[in-house]
């Protein structure tokens, strides 16, 4: 055997070698974006490679032809993989892997070539391959650069192609955007393989190429920018109609001209900012920009991540949108503060553990779904074993599902820092070393933060536990990328009125995944296609799988509506006391005990309800009341009138008559004081807080009633 044949046996031996480990794990064994993204950096190395081996002083049409059953063989391995992989080792259909791969993997043939033969025509041998290798680490770690200076996580690569953002986000599609770059790039190429013959025999030809690459490579954000491909800083500046400053914000936002916007939303950031740097005992001022999306698909746009606010404190930048400003500002605003708190260079924690840097935002933000930090976390570990140490050991914070990874860090830290200080807290958070700081190990500390929570006094919701800290990870789901896209077109023929063609793509999401969400939509989509009984019967079948589950309560709640829908009043009623009687949330009971009021009062109107909008609900609701409103009901018509003004009277016509004997009667006013803060009624927004905290029967509801009243004094004193 000659030295050239055992070569190239060595040589597709260990990419063979490389393909068996890429289908062994998940998302990459299966011809999507992962496995073509992976595969896109071995094409392009490869072939470069082989083409330093193997080139000499020849046309490139004539080595382009006596090669190209190598070259093509680099390309059909990986993908022969990738669909044996799908077939056998997955679930997964492969139509629009075939796309990703034709996309992202196999324009990297041509530019391994390309940067081959112009890497050979200066440098032969080992010293090829490692000019080679140092820039195909330069064009692999240039991203970073992008996150770095820009704004957002999502960005294009030569290599492979695009990052699409955040881990969060199932969906991932090949846009216009993506092609039009992938275009420009084989043009590129193509253009610079065709002038190969003018360029190796031109003077100081070595000289010119590595100016032009390396101008290339520093101008590669701004050329990216001005041609679409990168958002800038003043990309996403100008993409915003409106630009509110105060002392220590930059607050971008489509204005819809309204108070909250133009008073209340500045004073609300300065006011949480306040708050943090309090707490923390923080001295240094800095400036932060906000940006609020209308929405997550426009965030999603522009940032990368759809499904999850997020925040840069390196930048100190935070991106939300309108719709979660309640929840997740003052979230994202401590990890913008804690620009402050880090020496890294990424104003991260200590080795960017991520249990640290979500645990102190949890920690200050003390809420989770409305109730405080410690309570949540006391149900977790009543429930589930997790380890505090490991939860801190490198990235095992990704190993649960995340919600219980970030109340139980959260819990404690907030723990430690109630105990020891906010300065040691602060050190923890620069070093990580618990046992310089506290004299006492982590598992030390875990024991002491275990008995502090036995000794808080909370019972065990076994309900509540079971809502909201049970689940899988995106790593566990049976073709997420699949699923996320058919599931977005099922919702578009749905949105269209396609009931049919919608219920089909439900349907078949379901059966693959035996997941909840495809279920509900699946028998929505026959609701709304007038096959009541098909689809209660069918819901029925499937009992087993959600009783017991987290969605023993969406279940209950569901089987309450087909009953309504088809007049079995009394069955409904009993799944609605089922729910009612194991609420895991507040949201859940008001919903059902609403259901139940109209079942008795009049259920020939409970068809008008399900199907009716948010106007008409209300309208409904509205026309049956007599005597004293239930709280839950008053609740129910708050959430439906969402932040629209026009409904000020209505709401504030139920308050008046709600019953005072109900538990709920604090949570109700603080609802209301809510609501009229987000309408800009700031006077209305703090009579109501003051009442809610004067009424209030429940403490379950005390830190929440209590948090409001002090951030609606706050900035109400400010406008004074």
């Amino acid at each position: 055997m000659n030295k050239n044949k055992r070569y190239k046996i060595f040589f597709f031996g260990i990419l063979v070698i490389l393909q068996f480990i890429i289908v062994s794990f998940p998302l990459t064994n299966t011809l999507h974006f992962e496995f073509s993204a992976i595969n896109s950096v071995i094409i392009f190395f490869f072939s470069a490679v082989y083409v330093i081996k193997y080139y000499q002083n020849m046309g490139v049409i004539q080595f382009l032809k006596s090669n190209y059953l190598v070259l093509l063989l680099l390309i059909a391995l990986p993908f022969l993989f990738g669909v044996l992989s799908t077939i056998f080792l997955s679930e997964c259909p492969f139509g629009e892997g075939i796309f990703f791969f034709l996309v992202i993997a196999v324009p990297n043939l041509l530019f391994g070539i390309t940067f081959g033969i112009y890497i050979s025509l200066f440098y032969k041998s080992y010293k090829a391959t490692l000019i080679l290798l140092v820039i195909t680490l330069l064009l692999l770690i240039s991203p970073l650069i992008e996150i770095y200076f820009n704004p957002g996580f999502k960005f294009y690569n030569l290599i492979f192609g695009y990052f699409p953002g955040t881990i969060y986000d199932e969906n991932i599609s090949i846009d216009t955007r993506l092609l039009l770059f992938r275009f420009l790039n084989v043009v590129l190429f193509s253009i610079a393989l065709f002038l190969y013959k003018y360029i190796r025999d031109f003077r100081n030809a070595k000289i010119y190429l590595i100016i032009f690459c390396l101008v290339i490579f520093v101008f590669n954000i701004p050329i990216k920018g001005v041609l679409g491909f990168s958002i800038t800083k003043n990309v996403l500046n100008n993409h915003f109609s409106s630009m509110r400053q105060t002392a220590h914000f930059n607050i971008y936002y489509e204005s819809n001209e309204n108070d909250f916007e133009r008073l209340y939303l500045p004073l609300l950031h300065e006011y949480y900012y306040s708050e943090i740097r309090n707490v923390l005992g923080i001295k240094e001022e800095i400036k932060i920009d906000s940006y609020i999306f209308n929405n997550d698909i426009e965030k999603g746009e522009f940032i990368g991540s759809v499904n999850a606010d997020i925040a840069k404190p390196w930048q100190k930048q935070i991106y939300i949108t309108k719709h979660s400003i309640d929840r997740t500002l003052k979230h994202e605003l401590v990890h913008a503060i804690s620009y402050s708190l880090s020496n890294s260079f990424l104003k991260l924690p200590y080795h960017f553990n991520p249990a640290l840097l979500e645990g102190l935002a949890m920690a200050i933000e003390n809420d989770f779904a409305g109730v405080p930090i410690h309570y949540a976390a006391y149900q977790i570990i009543k429930t589930y074993p997790i380890k505090i140490e490991d939860l801190f050991s490198g990235f095992s914070f990704f190993g649960n599902y995340s919600s219980i990874s970030y109340v139980v860090s959260g819990s404690f830290l907030k723990f430690i820092f109630e105990k020891y200080g906010n300065v040691k807290l602060i050190m923890l958070y620069k070093n990580g070393a618990f046992q310089d700081i506290y004299k006492k190990n982590i598992s030390q500390l875990s024991e002491e933060y275990i008995k502090y929570l036995d000794n808080l006094g909370y019972g065990y919701d076994k309900n509540y536990s079971l809502l909201y800290f049970g689940g899988q990870t995106i790593f566990k789901k049976i073709c997420p990328r699949f699923a996320a896209k058919e599931f977005e077109r099922g919702i578009i023929l749905f949105q269209n009125k396609d009931y049919d063609s919608a219920s089909d793509i439900f349907r078949k999401l379901y059966r693959r995944t035996n997941n909840y969400s495809y279920l509900n939509y699946y028998i929505n989509s026959l609701v709304y296609n007038k096959r009541i009984v098909e689809a209660h019967k069918y819901f029925i079948s499937q009992e087993k799988y959600f009783i017991g589950s987290r969605y023993e309560y969406n279940y209950w709640l569901r089987n309450a509506e087909l009953y309504g829908l088809e007049s079995k009043v009394d069955s409904a009623i009993s799944n609605l006391n089922k729910l009612i009687e194991n609420s895991p949330n507040i949201n859940y009971s008001t919903y059902a005990n609403t259901l139940k009021y109209i079942l008795e009062k009049t259920p020939n109107s409970f068809s008008n309800y399900y199907f009716g909008k948010s106007k008409e609900k209300i309208e409904l609701l509205r026309s049956i009341q007599y005597g004293d409103i239930p709280v839950e009901v008053a609740i129910e018509i708050i959430d439906l009138a969402g932040g629209r003004k026009e409904y000020s009277n209505i709401i504030e016509d139920n308050i008046k008559n709600i019953d005072i004997n109900s538990s709920l009667l604090g949570y109700a006013f603080l609802k209301t004081s809510k609501y009229f803060f987000n309408i800009g009624e700031i006077n209305k927004s703090e009579f109501y807080s003051k009442e809610s905290l004067r009424l209030n029967k429940n403490s379950f509801f005390n830190y929440e009633i209590e948090e409001n009243n002090k951030m609606i004094l706050s900035i109400n004193e400010k406008l004074r």
